[in-house]
């Protein structure tokens, strides 16, 4: 039987916490940032929260655009100077390129090359904050861990987290192929060092950035778009569904899942009104 999404069920499907001491967050976190593209601009609204309240974790995990600002908060930078970085996705064109050499539909050299300004020659173990970032080996499927101690330029890992299969040809590194974390820990809860202490996770591919589904009877002439739609709505409900498996039986979980189902993936020119929507989301969540 299906439950009712409304009262109860719905706080339980989302699994949003009504309530939280502060003091365990003093005491220390981590902060795991979900991957979901222009949706993870809101990691930053979450970020000026914290930051505002005095709360900076001990150590931030990132998958996909949750790397990029993650990686961001681990080398020292604020908020506000994150969000100046992340203005360069605003325009596509300066770094959305077709790829003539690679099997895939974009070059992902400008994506190289922006985050290789961001971080220069950082290397994982050279941040304020502990870092991890999560890319998949695009070999044979397995989840591929980068943290201190791996030879591995902060840019190059933020760069295999963020190349999605087909849009991004796969990275090389380390004689592997690498590509988007997203395919096996998009909100990577499970890699935490310390399972004892709270986890504040901020899910931007959450139920609340779907509108209900509602299927068309339109004719021959729209069916293409529908059908982009539920290739588009799998995609979401098969990432949901990773999610909730990773999260099942944490009881340490505080569930940030801003209400993003206004932007698509691809808004990267409305930074400003997503950033807000982490922003609101993290003052309603942790008061």
């Amino acid at each position: 039987m299906y439950g009712n999404a409304d009262g109860q069920d719905q706080q339980q499907l989302m699994n949003r916490p009504n309530t939280i001491d502060r003091k365990d967050l003093q005491k220390g976190f981590t902060l795991v940032l979900s991957g979901g593209a222009a949706r993870g601009y809101a990691h930053v609204g979450v970020l000026s929260y914290l930051f505002a309240k005095g709360l900076v974790p001990d150590e931030i995990i990132g998958t996909s655009m949750g790397a990029m600002i993650g990686a961001g908060c681990a080398i020292g930078l604020q908020p506000d100077e994150i969000t100046e970085h992340i203005k360069k996705f605003s325009r596509l064109s300066r770094w959305l390129r077709p790829s003539l050499s690679h099997p895939a539909l974009l070059d992902s050299q400008k994506l190289k090359d922006i985050f290789s300004s961001l971080f220069t020659e950082r290397r994982m173990g050279d941040t304020d904050i502990s870092l991890k970032i999560i890319a998949t080996d695009f070999n044979d499927g397995r989840i591929r861990i980068f943290e201190a101690g791996d030879a591995v330029l902060i840019h190059e890992a933020v760069s295999c987290s963020m190349s999605i299969p087909v849009l991004f040809p796969p990275i090389s590194l380390e004689n592997t192929s690498y590509v988007d974390g997203f395919l096996c820990a998009n909100l990577p809860v499970q890699e935490v060092s310390d399972p004892n202490k709270p986890i504040i996770a901020v899910d931007v591919m959450s139920p609340r950035a779907n509108e209900p589904y509602q299927p068309e009877n339109s004719s021959w002439l729209g069916r293409p778009a529908e059908i982009i739609d539920m290739y588009e709505r799998s995609f979401y409900l098969m990432i949901q569904n990773q999610t909730r498996t990773a999260c099942a039986g944490r009881g340490n979980i505080i569930s940030l899942q801003p209400e993003l189902a206004d932007f698509n993936l691809y808004d990267f020119d409305k930074f400003e009104p997503i950033i807000a929507k982490g922003y609101e989301e993290a003052t309603a969540v942790l008061g």
